[in-house]
């Protein structure tokens, strides 16, 4: 499948030599943007809920649902960079899931290792919530929602899946550190392409 989107680029932009360096950077173009796509959707849909809820039963009580009454989100959403930090090697210090100012958890992590190491751990880290949430989601959906059978089944997960769903969008925090470590990691990306090409 992937294999032939790539090959329908290279259809389209004909310009383009096809050879195995091209192809890895078209593979790591097309993550990056993917990933960028991912994002702004669950952003846009996110605010329209929100939105929504704010027609619905005003704005402080829609501010009040989003944030704090769907903590199992903000509890999934601390626990995803918290995850994707020591997986990859960093240092997790603390773990906070009590709002504090305009936070409503804290992951605080000491990267380790070389500088490129350092720069994955930060990047991938920041964009825990999306890549975890997008795994619990396809969980939820495809695994759990077949067994509800009765109607506070359904209510529990739909609760769950809504409260993950609004907090896989990334806070500042998150950007500044994707900014930071996405050079290195875009390299790593496309040495394993590179890599996978010359296997395949």
């Amino acid at each position: 499948m992937a294999n032939d989107v790539i090959d329908e680029i290279f259809k389209v932009f004909s310009f383009l030599p096809d050879n195995l360096f091209v192809r890895a950077g078209v593979e790591t173009l097309l993550v990056l943007l993917l990933l960028f796509a991912i994002g702004v959707i669950i952003n846009g849909v996110s605010g329209i809920i929100g939105r929504i809820l704010a027609s619905l039963l005003g704005g402080r009580t829609a501010y009040v649902f989003r944030n704090y009454l769907t903590w199992p989100g903000t509890v999934h959403h601390e626990f995803s960079h918290a995850l994707l930090a020591f997986v990859t090697g960093a240092k997790v210090t603390r773990i906070s899931l009590i709002p504090h100012g305009q936070a409503l958890g804290q992951v605080e992590y000491r990267p380790r290792g070389v500088k490129i190491l350092q720069a994955i751990q930060m990047s991938l880290s920041s964009i825990a919530p999306i890549l975890c949430g997008m795994v619990t989601e396809s969980v939820l959906i495809l695994k759990v929602l077949p067994l509800c059978d009765t109607w506070w089944m359904y209510a529990i997960l739909a609760y769950f899946t809504v409260s993950i769903f609004l907090h896989m969008t990334l806070s500042r925090e998150d950007l500044i550190n994707l900014r930071n470590g996405i050079i290195p990691t875009v390299f790593v990306l496309y040495c394993i392409f590179l890599i996978i090409g010359v296997v395949m």
